[in-house]
């Protein structure tokens, strides 16, 4: 199937380690770190000009999911060693596919009466992610 040409919802996005499906998401956040910005503005202008810096990320990237205790538990052993992530977009990638490598961590988020019990998956990179 080729790349959609329109814009599309975030259904049929997936979280893969390696080359299968590690969890179901429920949300995600950005995968492209953002830019710093560079001052370049010179005192003889009355205008401030930027040039794009490098990418800082000052939290992780987070997927948040439903918890189950056995996906809990294997997503705990992935800890302590870096791994081989991907963010895909469409069935098999079709609409871009974000790789990196990162250091896994998970944790059961705080809830209230009467809500779906969650856990959130941090994802630490130790490389640049890359879009294909």
């Amino acid at each position: 199937m080729a790349a959609r040409t329109t814009p599309f919802s975030t259904y049929k996005t997936y979280l893969y380690r390696n080359d299968s499906k590690l969890i179901d998401i429920k949300d995600f956040s950005e995968p492209y770190a953002k830019r710093e910005q560079l001052d370049t503005t010179v005192v003889s202008s009355d205008e401030r000009t930027f040039r794009p810096g490098i990418r800082s990320r000052s939290k992780p990237l987070t997927f948040t999911c439903n918890y189950v205790k056995a996906d809990f538990a294997a997503l705990k052993a992935l800890e302590g060693t870096p791994h081989s992530f991907s963010i895909v977009f469409g069935s098999n990638g079709d609409d871009g596919v974000f790789s990196f490598t990162a250091y896994l961590s998970v944790n059961v988020e705080g809830k209230g009466v009467n809500e779906v019990q969650e856990m959130v998956i941090s994802l630490y990179p130790t490389s640049a992610v890359s879009f294909s």
